[in-house]
């Protein structure tokens, strides 16, 4: 029988539980919360500083993200209707992944 249904059923309810502390942060959120900032700058930095890069530097850094990119260009018409698609499925995506975040379920 469950807690409430005990208290329905007119029993004691259960005894209160002792103070609980909150718990501190553990390494890995120390290292996400000093990573991610750290990365957004040394993106920024790097995108910052390209047009003093030599060019042998900035070819094999558009091959490198050409990889990514090509595909999604590929996709991509132009048209308005071809936009909001994109929009509709990239928020079906997150959305079916925040609810799978949500249930547990990974």
């Amino acid at each position: 029988m469950s807690t409430s249904a005990a208290v329905l059923a007119g029993g004691a309810p259960a005894p209160p539980v002792g103070q609980l502390n909150p718990a501190g942060p553990d390494v890995s959120q120390v290292v996400s919360g000093l990573v991610s900032p750290a990365g957004a700058v040394g993106t920024a930095l790097f995108w910052l500083v390209r047009a003093r890069r030599s060019a042998t530097l900035r070819r094999t850094t558009w091959r490198i993200v050409a990889r990514g990119v090509k595909p999604l260009h590929a996709g991509h018409s132009g048209h308005v209707g071809d936009d909001a698609t994109w929009l509709t499925v990239g928020l079906t995506g997150l959305g079916a992944a925040f609810a799978d975040a949500i249930l547990g379920r990974g």
